[in-house]
């Protein structure tokens, strides 16, 4: 006989069917939740836009003779504002990813009926499966290329939402502007009528401007508009000293360049408070992306015990136990302090610039992190099967992972009473997918036909070994040679170290 054994396609057809579901209620929490942020969003931002348009600012008389500038100002301010309200709709770009997320489910299901057809051909084969281990072989790439559009989808959906909560913030901002711009003008009104009645009386005019200045935050006042305040400040004390009659006509001028300062301050302040807030907010969004509940992933053993009910694991602790990528994490944290220290300083743009690359970074992380998880999985389960079948056949066997850690793979140990011992010493799958497997076998008995009955029972598990050398140089078995024998040749499935005979 000759060519591939049917139980090689089962094999590549089974492996990684439990991995890759392993991953999959994580893309859904991912994609349900951006969908309900674009949602949420979409109505406080409508709800917002009905308030705005609700408003209305009239200018009185008195206003407008008293404080011509101030007035104009505030209602051009009001105005500009509210048409800086408009509506927003996220429904197109929801729909958008649900055509996608649509597409992708098609096209799994299409792969699983075509997993199903290579099943199907080779039903009654045992030998010359060569074509369908091919067509096998193409259909894990397109499993692969799934498990990257599913990815890549919900990036896209995690960055339109955190968009969407930037944009929310800006209209709690605006809507925040408006209201304030109506309760300056409320005081000016209050102002005028007031200012009515100094236009007579000096000495209560001079305590107006008084209060007016001290009602102004100096600190805040010195943070943003040193020059402006230090200028006004001294207006004001020349005001003070005025006679009375001077006073009493210069009250109002003096009283509109105190509102129109604290009118530019306020607009200072609230555009620092913005740029604050989005700089939090996109730093936040990075600490809500490590966290499990939006990101997990699972120990391959506990996922394969209790599947979804396995203890979630966020992204960090995740690659820090699991993986080799310890630079990686070390990006990320430094990069949260990064943006942390800017945000202390008060940098927001930087802030926020960081933040976006750490979700870049944080992005790159999971979906390593999810490949990887599926391979250590597969490992498991590979593992599992190896121990199963050495059981079958007669050995007391124990499974233990390499240095304590299941990222180093598994050694497979077996003895039976004859006195063969088979190790196992490295069940590992790297991060391209390749299945490695490295055994020690010292022998008491009939090595060679005890071989072939182990690898016929392991290709029942879709585990394929063609080759075992002795460290000596002899051969233990070498299923490449029969089918050579029989006018066949292949590329070998596995490599595995020389045995010790």
């Amino acid at each position: 006989m000759s060519g591939r054994k049917s139980t090689e396609v089962n094999g590549l057809l089974a492996r990684g069917k439990d991995a890759r579901n392993a991953g999959n209620a994580n893309y859904l929490k991912n994609i349900s939740t951006a969908e309900e942020i674009l949602r949420t969003n979409q109505k406080k931002i409508s709800e917002i836009n009905s308030r705005i348009a609700g408003q209305k600012l009239e200018i009185s008389k008195v206003c407008l003779s008293e404080f011509p500038k101030e007035a104009k100002q505030l209602k051009n301010q009001f105005d500009s504002l509210c048409k800086s309200s408009r509506p927003v709709n996220y429904e197109k770009a929801i729909d958008t990813f649900q055509k996608k997320q649509q597409k992708l489910e098609l096209d799994l299901r299409k792969a699983d009926e075509e997993a199903e057809r290579i099943r199907e051909r080779i039903r009654n084969k045992d030998w010359y499966c060569d074509e369908e281990y091919q067509d096998a072989n193409k259909l894990l790439q397109t499993y692969k290329q799934i498990a990257m559009e599913k990815n890549s989808l919900v990036t896209e959906m995690n960055q339109r939402a955190q968009l969407s909560n930037k944009e929310l913030i800006q209209y709690q901002n605006l809507e925040k502007q408006i209201s304030q711009v109506c309760s300056a003008y409320k005081q000016l009104e209050e102002r005028a009528n007031r200012l009515a009645e100094l236009h007579k009386r000096a000495s209560e005019a001079r305590d107006y401007i008084h209060k007016a200045m001290g009602n102004i935050d100096s600190d805040l006042a010195e943070k943003f508009l040193g020059n402006e305040y230090k200028e006004l400040r001294q207006k004001c004390a020349a005001f003070e000293s005025l006679s009375e009659e001077e006073i009493t006509k210069r009250v109002a001028a003096m009283s509109e360049q105190i509102g129109l300062f604290k009118n530019h301050l306020d607009i200072c302040y609230e555009k620092f408070l913005e740029n604050k807030e989005k700089a939090e907010e996109a730093i936040r969004g990075n600490r809500q992306l490590l966290k499990p509940e939006n990101n997990f992933f699972y120990d391959p053993v506990d996922y394969a015990k209790n599947k979804e009910g396995a203890r979630k694991i966020e992204l960090l602790e995740y690659l820090a136990d699991f993986s080799e990528k310890q630079e990686m994490i070390g990006r990320i944290q430094s990069g949260l302090r990064q943006a942390e220290e800017h945000l202390q300083a008060e940098r927001f743009d930087e802030a926020e610039k960081q933040a976006q690359q750490n979700q870049d970074l944080i992005r790159q992380a999971a979906e390593y992190a999810s490949m990887h998880q599926e391979h250590l999985i597969e490992n498991f389960y590979v593992a599992k099967d190896i121990r199963s079948v050495m059981r079958q056949m007669g050995f007391e066997t124990g499974a233990f992972k390499i240095n304590g850690s299941v990222k180093n793979g598994w050694k497979i140990s077996a003895k039976n009473p004859g006195g063969d011992v088979i190790d196992f010493t490295q069940v590992f799958i790297d991060d391209s997918g390749e299945v490695k497997i490295d055994i020690d076998h010292q022998t008491q008995g009939n090595c060679p036909s005890k071989w072939e009955d182990i690898c016929k029972a392991l290709d029942d598990k879709g585990i394929y070994i063609e080759k075992v050398d002795m460290i000596n140089g002899g051969n233990v078995l070498n299923r490449r040679e029969q089918k050579k024998d029989s006018g066949y040749q292949e590329t070998e499935a596995f490599q595995t170290q020389p045995s010790h005979g």
